[in-house]
């Protein structure tokens, strides 16, 4: 019984209730952040290790037996030490095909991101995305200003403007902005973000000395414009290998979460360090790799030919091969705490 119950335990941990397709199932969990013939694939990794576990555990407890109950039959001592010699060898054999399939797999076997993560709940004060995605959606609190148009709210001379939970349903909207740099506003147009960010909100520049230096930003009314300078890219993959650029990610999103009001994210194009910040706090907030990619990818609009899906999947597929997963990645790589985690969640999450 004790076995049988290890093997029902192993299997029932992989099977989530879950609604696919309007169809109720404990198999696989088919929510945004997870895949329906991943999980299937799951659950029978699990079924086999689980019966091979019980195989070996039967095959050992006979063996024994035999060795036990062999006196001078020197036939049934070899049968015993031959079974017990096979079965570690099949063990080592499936720990051996198990370690190539966690080398080989994007990210290991059983990493899932921040899909198993439960998000906080959401603040009943902050105002829901407009279902139609459109830039705004409405009035926003934790700093947000009201609603505008679907591109730049009307505010000239900031190129790539826009609220970056317009595109999914996992950041809360007037919460988390980003643009390009702020050197072109008059006092018009500052005026307009000012009310667009609301009071208290937090700049953070990640323009190098020189880049902020030839092309100063502009003041805001009631926000605070705060420089961490990271190094800039295009491919994204420096962003996980350069302890320098991780450092600098790490104060940036401590930042961030600390901050009372609103956000606004810039580089030079608010493109790509701007981007894979911006894609951090996305997956934190319970994204997928399609709402992840489609958000960077909108930055195309700006920029045409100026930003490629490739660059953001070279960083992603880094972090995964060199720390396992994306939450791996925030925290050994960027040195991330899980309460930190936890408040960047609960600031921008839905």
């Amino acid at each position: 019984m004790p076995l049988l119950s290890v093997f029902v335990t192993a299997v029932v941990s992989s099977a989530v209730s879950a609604k696919c397709g309007n169809v109720d199932t404990i198999i696989v969990n088919c929510s945004n952040s997870d895949n329906g013939v991943w999980g299937l694939i799951i659950v029978a990794i699990n079924i086999l290790t689980a019966g091979i576990g019980v195989v070996a555990v039967g095959g050992i407890i006979y063996a024994s037996v035999l060795y036990a109950s062999a006196e001078d039959k020197s036939e049934q001592v070899n049968q015993a030490k031959d079974l017990i010699t096979n079965v570690v060898i099949g063990i080592i054999a499936y720990a051996l095909m198990f370690s190539l399939l966690q080398f080989l797999i994007p990210g290991g076997i059983f990493n899932r991101d921040f899909g198993s993560i439960p998000k906080a709940d959401a603040n009943p004060g902050k105002s829901k995305i407009a279902a139609s995605g459109s830039f705004g959606g409405g009035s926003s609190s934790s700093g947000g200003g009201s609603g505008t148009s679907s591109s730049t709210n009307g505010i000239k001379k900031i190129k790539n403007l826009r609220d970056a939970a317009a595109l999914t349903g996992t950041l809360e909207s007037g919460v988390l902005y980003r643009s390009g740099q702020l050197h072109g506003l008059n006092t018009t147009n500052s005026d307009k973000l000012a009310k667009l960010l609301g009071s208290g909100a937090t700049i953070i520049d990640l323009r190098t000395p020189d880049q902020r230096a030839s092309a100063k930003d502009q003041p805001v009314k009631g926000t605070k414009n705060v420089h961490i300078p990271i190094d800039g890219i295009l491919d994204q993959a420096p962003m996980v290998t350069d302890p320098a650029r991780r450092s600098q990610l790490a104060k940036a999103l401590r930042l961030a979460a600390k901050s009372k009001g609103s956000i606004l994210i810039h580089c030079s194009s608010g493109k790509d360090r701007t981007g894979w910040m911006v894609a951090m706090i996305m997956y934190i907030s319970g994204a997928n790799d399609t709402q992840v990619m489609n958000e960077y990818m909108k930055s195309a609009e700006a920029f045409p030919g100026g930003v490629k899906k490739e660059w953001l999947n070279s960083g992603l597929s880094t972090a995964r091969k060199n720390y396992g997963s994306i939450p791996n990645y925030l925290k050994k790589g960027v040195g991330l705490s899980n309460a930190e985690i936890s408040k960047l969640r609960k600031k921008f999450g839905a």
